[in-house]
Order: structure tokens, then C-alpha cells, then sequence
């Protein structure tokens, strides 16, 4: 699909942990509601909402399971490109593999 920007990334875990860490890394990436609270120079709360916090990235997570370790496949899409380079790059540096980028393929 052309609206999206797309990635795909493995990472090897420990197997008995792979259930735990494909439940974290999806639920990371979903919406999560927080309180704001708007304060006035005195600290005082001026007004105080919920509000919805989402990094606008979908993220899906499978699991290859062999043993001792299992390899996550993390499929990634995004239709803002900064948000989904940013979070491609955290889990580079945290050892995952990035296989495909569709904005790579696009030179």
C-alpha cells in the first residue's frame, strides 16, 4: 500500500521469553491514555484531562520458537516516516536486524 511506510525487523530472544516480549513490544506501540494536567505559575491545576498518547506506529510481532532461542519477527507501518526511522533505529541499537524498509527501496 503506498500510504504506508513499512519495516521489518528479526530479533533472537531467549524462548521462553519470546511470549513475554512479543506481548511488550505490541502493547508498547498501542494507544495509552494519560492525565494532563495544566498548571498556572502558582502550581496550581487549571484544568486536567485524559488524553490519548500513541506513537502512530502498528507494530506485529511473530514468533519462529527453535530452542534455545526464538526469533521475533517485528513487522512495523507507519504513515509518518520520522516516527517509524526513530523506532526502527531504538530497536537497531538494541540488537535487532533490520531486513526491509520500503523507504530504502524507494531510491
Amino acid at each position: 500500500m503506498n500510504d504506508f511506510y513499512e519495516a521489518m525487523l528479526v530479533l533472537e530472544v531467549s524462548t521462553t521469553l519470546a511470549g513475554a516480549y512479543k506481548k511488550a513490544i505490541e502493547d508498547e506501540s498501542s494507544r495509552y491514555w494519560v492525565k494532563n494536567e495544566l498548571k498556572n505559575g502558582k502550581g496550581e491545576i487549571i484544568k486536567e484531562e485524559i488524553k490519548p498518547v500513541w506513537n502512530g506506529n502498528h507494530v506485529s510481532v511473530d514468533i519462529v520458537e527453535s530452542f534455545p532461542k526464538s526469533t521475533l519477527k517485528i513487522g512495523m507501518i507507519s504513515h509518518t516516516l520520522p516516527n517509524l526511522k526513530q523506532t526502527v533505529d531504538w530497536y537497531e541499537r538494541q540488537g535487532a536486524k533490520v531486513v526491509y524498509t520500503s523507504w530504502e527501496s524507494e531510491k
